[in-house]
């Protein structure tokens, strides 16, 4: 997914097969299915706040395990 979340601002929704990260709240020229590589850019912070939601099987999860 990329575009607008409400309450959230622009996102980009990156997909694995273990997890979902949503990067909210940016500046981003990232295109719906767009293949991206391990420490690839995908934009500024629209603002002074950075959104990042990590989900696994649609449940929020603690994103200390993935960083």
């Amino acid at each position: 997914y990329v575009g607008e979340k409400e309450g959230y601002g622009y996102t980009v929704i990156v997909e694995s097969e273990e997890i979902t990260i949503w990067y909210s709240n940016i500046n981003s020229n990232v295109k719906l299915y767009d293949e991206l590589e391990k420490g690839k850019y995908l934009g500024e912070v629209d603002g002074d706040k950075l959104y990042l939601v990590f989900k696994k099987d649609g449940k929020v999860v603690d994103y200390k395990e993935y960083i």
